[in-house]
């Protein structure tokens, strides 16, 4: 978000389902300021799916 603006997960996927066919549109939507890198600059992608569902996440299910 730019300027302070705010994004809720709902939002997006409310979004996305507007725009997207339904099997396009992500399960789990977690909102992050910034990725985990390494050292060098890499998305660490083991601490991507660390955590568990806080106030930034929200997962869609399996019913699709």
């Amino acid at each position: 978000p730019i300027g302070g603006a705010s994004l809720a997960p709902a939002d997006l996927v409310e979004y996305s389902l507007l725009h997207l066919p339904n099997h396009m549109v992500p399960r789990y939507v977690d909102i992050r300021r910034e990725l985990p890198r390494t050292p060098n600059g890499k998305v660490i992608k083991q601490r991507l799916r660390e955590g568990g569902l806080g106030a930034n996440c929200l997962d869609r299910g399996t019913g699709r």
